[in-house]
């Protein structure tokens, strides 16, 4: 009888695969694999424990200003890089009050310890924190762009800002460039204030002994002050933002320093009014070649309470519109004029401040 039965194509392929496995070296295969697995580990670590030059910043808002008690970032084998200790932090958000640069290179932190009195809410606050879960090494790793240079450039300075109710906010920054690394929130702590002022004194002592004559605001404020959470919630917001500028000269760049500390630059008239997630501008620095072809910049201050009251009426009147920040710029007299728009309406910005000076050829 005739066998009709047809061989399919896995009866061929099974004797093959069979007689490779009885022929593989094994030895000589799992050496390879052990080695591939030593190269990706080793490449990892590397990785991890790249080194760059990188210094540690300190910045506080001027409305609420800090005593940096103790602060390090922990780096890898226990090496640290110190805050900058300082008896009166406080100034323009973002900014470093000062900063401490180890001499060389210098492994990225894994965590961070930190405490600190903040003076007008008459409180302690303390962390000792991990960082991996913040993309610290992503971003380093990734850099940016120079606007002027047009090349990629490391980040130079994580800047730790301290700020009411025990937040703590870290930029990595370089060349007036910054971005937020990420938030995180500090404990309330007690401390013992002979450490500061010697025995028996409190802590309206020590709040006396850091007034300088009287010519700092060191007022106590509330929990319940609207003020405490400008710098975790308000100054954190974020619109669909774009720029214009009305001018007939031409324009060289632009950089955005944002209310929430973060700083950005624009180089080309397509970056700048292309519609992008930011914050609300604290100021705007635009760059630009006059008649006499001369290099100015102009700088525009907005007023905190206009600009946040323009921007939440514009959004609440349609959220899924792009606002404009428009400005209008006269290269005679230097004068500029600002609005915010939503494409219906345009609200005009007057309470800005302006200044402009020339720009090194």
């Amino acid at each position: 009888m005739t066998n009709n039965l047809v061989h399919s194509s896995r009866d061929s392929w099974v004797p093959v695969v069979f007689d490779w496995f009885t022929k593989v070296n094994w030895r000589r295969f799992y050496l390879l694999l052990i080695l591939a697995i030593m190269v990706t580990q080793e490449a990892l670590g590397k990785e991890e424990t790249r080194k760059v030059v990188w210094a540690a910043g300190c910045s506080a808002p001027s409305e609420f200003p800090v005593r940096l008690l103790t602060g390090q970032f922990i780096c890898i084998e226990n090496k640290s890089v110190r805050l900058p200790i300082s008896v009166f932090i406080g100034g323009q958000w973002g900014w470093s009050s000062s900063h401490h640069a180890p001499e060389s290179a210098f492994p990225l932190p894994d965590s961070l310890r930190v405490t600190w009195f903040s003076f007008r809410e008459r409180k302690f606050y303390s962390l000792d924190t991990d960082l991996n879960s913040l993309p610290i090494k992503a971003i380093f790793s990734a850099g940016y762009i120079d606007p002027i240079e047009q090349k990629r450039k490391d980040f130079d300075e994580i800047r730790v800002g301290l700020a009411p109710a025990g937040y703590i906010v870290l930029w990595a920054s370089g060349n007036g460039l910054s971005i937020e690394i990420g938030m995180l929130r500090a404990n309330r702590v007690l401390y013992d204030t002979a450490l500061l002022t010697g025995p028996n004194a409190t802590i309206e002592d020590f709040v006396t002994r850091n007034d300088d004559g009287g010519r700092r605001d060191l007022s106590v404020v509330r929990e319940n002050d609207h003020r405490i959470r400008k710098w975790s919630e308000t100054f954190r917001r974020s619109y669909a933002i774009r720029l214009n500028v009305a001018t007939t000269v031409p324009v060289t760049g632009l950089l955005l320093e944002y209310f929430g500390g973060s700083a950005t630059q624009f180089q080309t008239k397509s970056s700048w009014e292309a519609s992008r997630e930011m914050g609300v501008p604290r100021s705007t620095i635009i760059s630009w070649t006059s008649p006499a072809q001369l290099l100015i910049h102009s700088r525009i201050d907005f007023d905190e309470t206009e600009t946040f009251a323009a921007f939440e009426h514009l959004h609440h009147i349609d959220t899924a519109k792009p606002l404009t920040i428009h400005f209008e710029l006269n290269k005679v007299d230097y004068s500029i004029r600002a609005f915010l728009g939503n494409g219906k309406k345009m609200i005009p910005l007057d309470k800005i401040k302006t200044k402009a000076w020339r720009g090194a050829d």
